[in-house]
């Protein structure tokens, strides 16, 4: 694993050494913004005098619209030049914080994000995929893996940073911050060499293609805003859901029959892309959906403040941290199916842990799990980011990289949802049986009593239904990943 090796062993050592740090930058400055806004909400709450629904979507407005266009991002970039896609979601991404920092009511501060949003949509895939044009075979995956060691850095920096810069200057610098970071990247982007265009001719725009796929996007939002409003099981938020997923199918049957499609007919028959897609799914609706019952178990079940629960998680952050780079050092090595199964095994493990809860336990019986988890999901991240990009090919990259964090931000949103819907009934009916008369949803808001065993019983049982959905989802990866084909193209992707 060695960096001096990594930029010299690319198609030209110069250009590497200015792809990789403006890469690694997208990636630091996308998960930075992500985390960054979880400990303003309530300091944007109390200013506006508005809503919890209301600032969830601060933080909901910028992954739907980034599900919503990264396709197109991804396309841009391949057709036009990933430099330019860079830049200008460099400039966007700043246009957007700087909408945020200056927001005069929530309204524009949303708005502020869905730009952000759509700067990301181009960052993204620019960036991921240019690193796959740039690195040689051997190397390729370690860079990916650098590359989201940097983002996980992000991740794990934001909360500290964030609650540091709310403390002393308030919620709008948090996003202010941003601003400069942006147009740095923006600036030494324009050093980059430019890259090879794999189109020169007009991309004629299909517009069923990018209405499908935003109206999945639409849909989904608006049944799990009617879920959360009006139960899971009505009739309306079924249909609603039901109507997302017929557009799957359309969009399927516009792409294959289409003259200039969105997305390329080989997306849609390429193995190692679908069993790559297909975990990249079933390991994101397992992580977010994670994160939520173990920031439950932090703060309710054990009763630790924000500030607390977020040292807890600091041994996560490094394991990721320390971890990616190393499975995409292994998955140059040896190719990228044994680290995917190996991650997917871990990860489903992890949640296997989780059934052992009881009203009895405590952080150290939960902190395995949350490293075995880290690892395992390190490995599955790195390597379906690295067969996705080069299944068909670096010239497709964008593209392939837009259709990945799509269903990966889908694929969240609907854990989210479901684990918490499966959390929420079974706390209901743990509470019946073993606390009557306790006030049910005084302990979903507020936790348990810890003074009142049978509480922590019902709390702790909960979360182990929930892990219970989330592990039958990673044994789904997990069978996809040993379907994976042991060839060439897995262990030294295809190069133009």
């Amino acid at each position: 694993m060695n960096l001096r090796a990594l930029l010299t062993d690319s198609r030209d050592g110069s250009y590497a050494r200015i792809i990789l740090p403006v890469a690694c930058l997208g990636a630091f400055l996308i998960s930075l913004d992500i985390s960054f806004v979880i400990l303003a909400l309530p300091s944007i709450q109390k200013e506006f005098g508005i809503s919890l629904e209301d600032t969830s979507w601060v933080i909901n407005a910028w992954p739907f619209t980034f599900a919503a266009i990264v396709i197109i991002g991804g396309k841009v970039g391949d057709i036009y030049g990933r430099r330019k896609a860079l830049m200008a979601g460099y400039f966007v991404f700043a246009v957007g914080s700087l909408l945020a920092t200056a927001a005069i009511n929530v309204q524009i501060l949303q708005v502020g994000r869905v730009v952000q949003g759509l700067g990301a949509a181009l960052i993204v895939p620019g960036s991921l995929s240019i690193l796959a044009e740039t690195f040689k075979g051997k190397n390729q995956g370690l860079a990916i893996g650098l590359w989201g060691s940097v983002g996980a850095l992000g991740l794990v920096l934001g909360p500290i940073i964030s609650g540091t810069v709310v403390a002393l200057l308030g919620w709008r610098f948090v996003f202010a911050l941003n601003i400069p970071l942006a147009i740095f990247a923006a600036l030494i982007s324009r050093d980059i060499p430019v890259g090879r265009v794999y189109s020169t001719k007009s991309w004629k725009i299909d517009y069923w293609g990018i209405g499908l796929s935003i109206s999945f996007i639409l849909l989904i939002v608006l049944g799990l805003m009617l879920g959360e409003a009006i139960g899971w099981l009505s009739p309306i938020a079924i249909l609603v859901f039901g109507v997302a997923i017929s557009t799957m199918p359309l969009f399927v049957i516009t792409q294959l029959k289409g003259k200039d499609p969105l997305i390329d007919k080989e997306f849609f028959t390429n193995k190692t892309f679908l069993i790559g897609i297909l975990v990249r799914f079933s390991v994101s609706f397992a992580f977010v959906s994670v994160i939520l019952m173990s920031n439950f178990y932090m703060q309710h079940f054990l009763g630790k403040n924000p500030a607390e629960s977020g040292l807890l998680f600091l041994p996560v952050g490094i394991c990721v941290v320390l971890a990616t780079p190393f499975w995409g050092y292994v998955g140059d090595r040896w190719g990228n199916k044994i680290p995917m199964v190996l991650g997917m095994g871990l990860t489903c493990f992890s949640s296997f842990l989780w059934l052992n809860l009881n009203g009895e336990s405590d952080y150290w019986d939960i902190l395995p799990s949350l490293v075995l988890g880290s690892i395992g999901g390190a490995a599955a991240f790195v390597t379906t980011t690295t067969v996705c990009i080069h299944a068909l090919g670096v010239e497709k990259g964008g593209v392939s990289s837009g259709v990945m964090n799509m269903l990966q931000n889908v694929s969240a949103a609907l854990g989210v949802a479901g684990v918490s819907a499966v959390f929420l009934v079974s706390l209901k009916n743990h509470i019946i049986r073993l606390a009557p008369g306790i006030d049910y949803v005084q302990v979903q808001a507020f936790g348990p009593d810890q003074a009142d065993p049978n509480q922590m019983e019902a709390f702790a049982r909960a979360l182990s239904s929930g892990a219970t959905f989330v592990m039958v989802m990673l044994l789904i990866g997990v069978v996809a990943a040993l379907f994976l084909p042991s060839s060439r193209l897995t262990k030294n992707p295809r190069r133009t």
